[in-house]
């Protein structure tokens, strides 16, 4: 006996599933648009604040600095200083009063302390506080002898330019400046003090780039400011060796943080010393 099967195939219309389809395109476009829009404006803000907060830095007299942050001393923060070589920091302070004898330093209160920590770290503080740590002391081998150790302490040295080379530059105060105008004027537009993550992110990726020409600036000036008063620049890029050394055990050290690379740095120092040998 013979059957027969008729078979219907009936299109469903999509109606409404077709159109929820194309919505959520065009949602998707839309905040792709608009993450776009807010990137860029978020970057022009940035840029725009950034040159106004510089313009106002440069009109900043050292005398108005040294009244600003005059009340501003590191030796007011309790530190352990019982395990530090009391000859070691004889040796920072006498360094320190060398160079801030170059003409090219700015006039401030300069102020130097050693900080027991074992990081090999570096920083300058506004009001001309210089911190460095016992670590990179350590790492850099630095001579007790307060007479005659200066030329086998220009590694030190170069490090103290640089910092020094901060307050030249006002790197300290233009950061400052821009950290806090970029971030009101970002409150006040999204009206959010708060949860600012994205925002932050995007501000860390733009301060990059200023931080790492802001470093070979720094290193730039440390390298003249050392020949200028040692007649020398041997072994100043020692620092910069031992910590391309540490970091390839993949350790993590603070003085890398928004830093070139620790082999650019070498190389450029290498060629400036060069150049300034053949000036003179």
């Amino acid at each position: 006996m013979e059957q027969r099967f008729n078979m219907r195939f009936k299109i469903k219309e999509l109606g409404d599933a077709a159109d929820v389809s194309s919505g959520e395109k065009d949602a998707t476009k839309e905040l792709v648009k608009l993450l776009f829009l807010a990137t860029i404006s978020m970057a022009v803000i940035y840029f725009s604040v950034s040159f106004a907060s510089e313009y106002f830095i440069r009109n900043i007299s050292i005398e108005q600095e040294n009244k600003w942050f005059k009340k501003f001393d590191l030796s007011l923060i309790e530190m352990d200083s019982s395990d530090l070589n009391p000859e070691q920091i004889k040796q920072v302070d006498k360094i320190l009063s060398q160079l801030i004898k170059h003409p090219s330093v700015p006039k401030l209160n300069y102020k130097i302390f050693v900080i027991q920590d074992d990081d090999i770290n570096a920083f300058a503080f506004p009001g001309g506080n210089i911190g460095v740590t016992s670590g990179l002391l350590s790492a850099l081998e630095v001579s007790d002898e307060v007479e005659d150790g200066q030329k086998d302490n220009l590694a030190l040295a170069f490090v103290i330019g640089h910092e020094l080379g901060h307050f030249k530059y006002r790197h300290h105060l233009k950061g400052l400046s821009r950290t806090i105008s970029v971030g009101l004027a970002f409150a006040l537009l999204t009206g959010n003090s708060g949860d600012l993550s994205l925002i932050n992110n995007l501000l860390t990726l733009l301060e990059l780039n200023h931080s790492q020409k802001q470093e070979t600036e720094s290193d730039l000036f440390a390298a003249e400011l050392v020949f200028d008063t040692y007649g020398s620049t041997k072994n100043i890029e020692k620092l910069f060796v031992v910590l391309k050394e540490k970091n390839s055990e993949n350790e993590n050290f603070s003085f890398l943080s928004t830093h070139p690379s620790s082999e650019s740095r070498i190389n450029q120092l290498l060629n400036y010393s060069v150049s300034l040998s053949e000036k003179n």
